[in-house]
């Protein structure tokens, strides 16, 4: 069963205002207590969903990149990822422009 939060804070809404018109300040304030609790609650899920999202993405992104030297190349991108940044914390971080590093001059890519 799938609960809408919209749902729940109608019926609130309904017991606040039952609270208020009997004159019972409790029930209005608990009402109001369980609603800012049920937003943060809903939140949450909000976020644990995003992260889920993310962890699925992840799982199955080993199997779509290759690595050539300090770059990581995802399948379908032409674009060179940093594999450090990638072994380090897992994160895809399309590397800055060609351009002449080091001493010599030699034409490379730095990540950002």
């Amino acid at each position: 069963m799938t609960v809408e939060w919209s749902g729940i804070l109608a019926q609130l809404k309904i017991l606040k205002d039952v609270g208020e018109k009997n004159n019972v300040p409790e029930i209005s304030e608990a009402v109001m207590e369980l609603q800012r609790m049920i937003i943060e609650l809903q939140e949450d899920s909000i976020r644990l969903l995003g992260e889920i999202d993310r962890l699925k993405k992840d799982k199955d992104l080993p199997g779509k990149l290759s690595f050539m030297g300090p770059y990581a190349f995802l399948e379908g991108d032409t674009e060179p990822h940093c594999r450090r940044c990638y072994d380090v914390s897992r994160r895809l971080v399309h590397m800055g422009k060609s351009q002449r590093i080091g001493l010599g001059g030699r034409p490379g890519r730095m990540c950002p």
